[in-house]
């Protein structure tokens, strides 16, 4: 019996020392993040609504999909995409942008949204570098949200029933994610992912307004986060896409490095209205909107 009693006592030791140990580790990260995460984006300042403009347009209608570039972070009711393309092309414009999230977010939307009506003529899902890195992650390290994650099944992506979702919203495993295994994944994985939501996002679309135009803007490709750098796009990357029946719009074949300027920026990386008053022509202009 006491050598029953004395396995128990020193597993329960191990458990104890275990829990404080990711206790200690835990908070260290949070000491560490916190700080960063306040700097950088307060979680308290993320606005989940969306913006929609123009609803007394009767022309065919403008969806938008993307993050806080798509939204307009910093920006006025008057000053992001979405006003600006609707005031220019006397069409309503449905901006479904959500700040810090990214492509699995936009995904989720398309799915469960209501239909539009009049069916949309176009949808435009505006992208950043960061949106990879937020496929494996959330976009902060401290997020009020769980880490939104799709899987692949029968060639159709479905929501995860994820049961560690709790365990991938510690910091501990954000870090493993962030430090050790994002950085060595390939670009190709990477790449292959990301035509992954695409494709069904498209199908998606297609189903609910099969004769819409799916538009891929790369407003940012040299994003860095803590000098990882994402996903360097090919050549032959954007053609892949663009067999996708997918028309890629890459604002650097417009306007250069010019929109990394000081006076195309707001609020740190995001676009300001004198960035989306110059993107915008371009953009009608291209895609004949």
């Amino acid at each position: 019996m006491k050598k029953i009693e004395k396995i128990v006592l020193i597993i329960i030791i191990n458990v104890f020392v275990l829990c404080a140990l990711f206790l200690i580790t835990e908070g260290f990260f949070y000491l560490k993040e916190f700080p960063l995460n306040k700097k950088h984006f307060k979680i308290e300042d993320i606005k989940f609504k969306f913006r929609h403009n123009g609803l007394e347009y009767k022309k065919p209608p403008i969806l938008i999909y993307g993050c806080s570039y798509g939204y307009g972070a910093g920006l006025n009711d008057k000053e992001h995409i979405g006003y600006i393309l609707s005031k220019q092309t006397k069409r309503p414009v449905y901006n479904f942008s959500l700040e810090a999230r990214g492509m699995q977010h936009a995904l989720y939307i398309i799915k469960n949204q209501e239909i539009i009506n009049p069916k949309p003529e176009y949808a435009i899902y505006i992208y950043i570098d960061d949106h990879i890195r937020r496929l494996y992650m959330t976009c902060m390290k401290i997020d009020p949200f769980y880490h939104l994650e799709y899987e692949e099944k029968d060639g159709i992506l479905q929501q995860k029933n994820d049961k560690l979702a709790p365990i991938k919203n510690t910091l501990i495993y954000k870090h493993i994610i962030s430090d050790l295994i994002y950085p060595n994944t390939s670009q190709q994985k990477r790449f292959e992912l990301l035509k992954l939501y695409l494709k069904e996002m498209k199908r998606e679309l297609n189903d609910k307004y099969p004769n819409i135009k799916f538009v891929f803007l790369i407003y940012n490709k040299n994003y860095k986060l803590d000098n990882i750098s994402n996903l360097k796009f090919t050549d032959k990357m954007l053609e892949e896409i663009k067999r996708l029946d997918i028309d890629v719009v890459d604002l650097e074949d417009f306007f250069g490095n010019k929109l990394y300027e000081d006076k195309y920026r707001y609020v740190g990386h995001h676009p300001s209205t004198q960035a989306w008053q110059e993107i915008v022509p371009k953009l009608i202009e291209f895609e004949r909107i």
